[in-house]
């Protein structure tokens, strides 16, 4: 397992936050990231070459992040792309939801830019340690 994702596609509608991540992702070293606008765009961009994984929004235009979320799920060629919820619209309930559907942790926005890399990090280790956790949402 490596310390950190080698490729990751950012979903999310809003330019700011893209911007955000790309200034605190963006020099990690091997690091190909990769962005996108909607969920429509994201099941696309898997489909040609899927990531190790994906930071998703919810609320995004078209297909949101949740529609994008239940067609990877459905999708036995995507269940090994992990994926962590950026989203500011995250309840409790919801989280035990998310976690059925395989999101291995949820960034709530706004967020620090500077602890980006190491909550990714974190949930990474933490994940491919086979820890029995549950979803880590605070950041």
């Amino acid at each position: 397992m490596s310390a950190f994702p080698a490729y990751i596609i950012h979903a999310d509608d809003d330019p700011l936050i893209h911007g955000l991540v790309e200034r605190a992702l963006g020099d990690a070293p091997g690091l190909k990231l990769r962005f996108c606008d909607s969920g429509r765009e994201l099941i696309d961009m898997l489909t040609k070459n899927p990531p190790e994984l994906v930071l998703l929004d919810l609320s995004m235009p078209g297909m949101d992040g949740l529609g994008a979320l239940r067609e990877l799920h459905k999708n036995q060629a995507f269940r090994n792309v992990l994926i962590i919820l950026m989203t500011g619209h995250v309840g409790l309930k919801m989280q035990e939801d998310f976690k059925a559907l395989g999101i291995i942790g949820i960034i709530h926005k706004p967020f620090s830019p500077g602890m980006l890399p190491e909550r990714i990090r974190y949930l990474w280790h933490l994940h491919h340690t086979g820890e029995d956790i549950e979803i880590h949402s605070r950041m």
